[in-house]
């Protein structure tokens, strides 16, 4: 019973709603500057209200053996990425943030940046 639990999570959490999410919010960042203020705040309460359930489902994980804990952990990453990127849509001017190099895309074309 637990194994088909986890399952459930697997396959509509990691293989669904993560992706989801992660290009939603790259989207409006691409978007950001031609949306109404009303559509920005249903975008980004959208996306944290999927960023929640998504960390619903990983604690879900927890306990459920080490393949689950293991997903588990990866979600919890995933939505605190999200999470990030998601704020930093509002705060960068270019409205895209690079969570490899945790800056924003106009930082990144400033030589000085580094």
């Amino acid at each position: 019973r637990a194994w088909i639990a986890f399952l459930g999570v697997f396959k509509k959490v990691l293989l669904e709603a993560a992706p989801s999410v992660y290009v939603s919010i790259v989207f409006s960042g691409l978007l950001y500057d031609h949306m109404e203020p009303l559509t920005r705040v249903r975008v980004l309460l959208t996306v944290a209200f999927s960023i929640a359930t998504i960390l619903q489902k990983a604690v879900k994980c927890f306990g459920l053996g080490l393949l689950a804990n293991i997903v588990g952990a990866f979600l919890i990453l995933l939505a605190v990425g999200s999470g990030i990127k998601l704020v930093m849509t509002c705060v960068c001017q270019s409205h895209i943030f690079l969570l490899t190099s945790m800056r924003c895309l106009e930082d990144m074309a400033s030589p000085t940046s580094f």
